[in-house]
């Protein structure tokens, strides 16, 4: 019987130490638990904080977004804006390229008016050089017959030479006037060209 106790005794004492054991291990995994909690709520913690962190950069840069929306918007108005200048005066150059279109036309019109009028000029500056000329000859005929004639004829040929001396000063005026157009018509060249 006592060697039965023993025994009992022996196995109580393994059961306890077993016990121990796990008391000790378990007491080694709470310990290890409550270190890996509270590691966690460090990090979590960290995390929280650094959640906020980002929540307030990305409130800072919401904020930053709505200011470059709004400057957008307003360089957006600002560019219609101009665009609508810009096509107002695109059609107030167009405008005054067709105006500057038709005064190019009445000029070329003018000058070809002007080159007619110069030829004319010219075939009636010729026409009259002849008429001058013969009635130079005429006269100078005439002198020469009259001087052998007599002197009695002087009023005549005063005369005659009076109206060759207009006919030459008609030239004058005429060659003047061609001259006067001819220059005109070199400016309004120039004026042209310059355009």
């Amino acid at each position: 019987k006592s060697v039965s106790i023993d025994a009992e005794l022996k196995r109580l004492a393994n059961e306890k130490s077993q016990l121990q054991e796990h008391v000790a291990t378990l007491e080694g995994n709470k310990s290890h638990l409550e270190n890996t909690l509270q590691e966690q709520s460090v990090r979590h913690s960290q995390q929280v904080q650094e959640l906020g962190e980002k929540c307030e950069t990305l409130k800072n840069e919401n904020k930053v977004l709505a200011e470059q929306v709004s400057n957008i918007t307003m360089e957006k108005d600002s560019l219609e804006r101009k665009k609508d200048m810009m096509t107002h005066e695109i059609k107030t150059i167009k405008g005054d390229l067709e105006e500057a279109r038709t005064n190019y036309k009445k000029i070329q019109d003018q000058v070809e008016e002007h080159k007619v009028n110069i030829v004319k000029f010219s075939q009636d500056k010729a026409k009259l050089e002849e008429t001058i000329n013969d009635l130079h000859d005429k006269v100078n005929e005439e002198v020469s017959m009259r001087e052998v004639l007599s002197g009695q004829h002087a009023a005549e040929l005063a005369a005659e030479r009076q109206e060759r001396d207009q006919a030459q000063a008609k030239l004058l005026l005429l060659k003047e006037s061609i001259a006067k157009l001819q220059a005109e018509q070199k400016s309004q060249t120039e004026a042209q060209q310059s355009e």
